[in-house]
């Protein structure tokens, strides 16, 4: 759960009002800087996380929440197949950009 005062570093996952964030670069939580309120985009990002565990792919909105080489995302939704990016900052949807995402057995 989201604090005041605590030092987050990039990457890390937190929830806050029941939605889940992940922090898009290191600093210390200040009371006004609150996950998801206008401002903070900067600082976390929401993501949604399917039952399995895994991140359900969403447009980035720039380099910190792109996908990259590895990284596994279910898609359009928490139902539907997950793929694996094949190229770091993968900006494209798999059905954008096919050559960027290889389906997951």
């Amino acid at each position: 759960e989201w604090s005041v005062n605590h030092d987050y570093k990039k990457g890390e996952f937190l929830t806050y009002n029941n939605k889940y964030f992940r922090v898009s670069q290191d600093h210390e939580s200040q009371e006004q800087w609150t996950p998801g309120s206008v401002g903070t985009e900067s600082l976390y990002y929401e993501i949604v996380i399917a039952p399995d565990g895994i991140i359900v792919w969403s447009a980035p909105s720039g380099a910190h929440n792109a996908p990259n080489k590895g990284d596994l995302r279910h898609y359009p939704n928490a139902d539907s197949p997950i793929y694996k990016s094949l190229i770091d900052g993968n900006a494209y949807s798999p059905d954008t950009y096919p050559a960027g995402w290889e389906i997951q057995e």
